[in-house]
């Protein structure tokens, strides 16, 4: 298996980028609506990766439980980024929308699914959908039907997402998982490291018996400290990362 890093928004991108090349296998980028992606810019960040892996994880305030033109067009124009950059996989969030009947909302996602995924095909992308913690796309039942609707399209199974609503046993029947987030929960918490090694390897040998053997993020944010849920950034981020690191690869 492979192991990623995901940076952080706090800290410089190229700082970031560099830090997973010197420990990790690839990293994975959440390109930042407020960001300006020059041509210049994206240029740096092409040299800063030299060819190292890069995944794209498109901005999960891209909202596709509505018909809205505008929203499938941002994910577009991120995915004309991430393909300059070199990118062949990329992970969407399907949205959970407000004041809508789940009928709708399920249909309304395919509709801008379809659209993207499509986008993403005639780019030699692979697209892949992540399981969330809101409904309708938090059970397994209704995720199936979502990507047995597009056949082309893969799974990021976030393994935090499905401990949250105890479908995580459901989830692992997928048989398009192609990426994997892995991150501690804790309750409603979760982006968490494991403090409980066993918890870890329960998790890992579920995975390993599913036969998988392809990409698996590290999505780590927070820690709980005298039970309040702290933002990590910074070398103490980077200290945990590299110490779960460590103990999945001697797993």
């Amino acid at each position: 298996m492979k192991y990623g890093y995901m940076p952080h928004f706090g800290m410089d991108l190229f700082s970031e980028i560099r830090f997973a090349k010197r420990h990790f296998d690839f990293v994975e980028i959440t390109l930042r609506p407020e960001t300006n992606y020059t041509e210049e810019y994206v240029r740096n960040i092409k040299n800063v990766l030299k060819n190292f892996e890069l995944l794209g994880h498109l901005f999960w305030g891209i909202d596709l439980s509505k018909k809205e033109v505008g929203q499938i067009e941002d994910a577009c124009r991120f995915i004309n980024i991430y393909k300059e950059l070199g990118v062949r996989k990329i992970t969407v969030h399907p949205s959970s929308g407000d004041g809508k009947s789940i009928e709708e909302i399920i249909k309304n996602n395919i509709f801008a699914l379809k659209k993207i995924n499509d986008f993403c095909m005639k780019n030699n992308i692979q697209l892949f959908v992540e399981n969330m913690v809101k409904p309708p796309f938090n059970k397994k039942t209704e995720f199936d039907y979502l990507v047995k609707n597009i056949s082309s399209l893969a799974v990021t199974l976030d393994v935090g997402h499905a401990n949250r609503t105890s479908e995580l046993n459901n989830f692992l029947k997928l048989a398009k998982i192609g990426h994997i987030h892995l991150h501690e929960n804790y309750g409603e918490k979760d982006h968490l490291p494991f403090t409980n090694k066993q918890r870890l390897e329960k998790v890992i040998k579920k995975i390993k018996d599913m036969l998988y053997d392809d990409t698996i993020t590290l999505e780590i944010f927070f820690v709980l400290k005298n039970d309040k849920y702290i933002s990590l950034d910074g070398n103490e981020r980077r200290k945990i990362l590299l110490e779960q690191l460590e103990i999945i690869k001697g797993l």
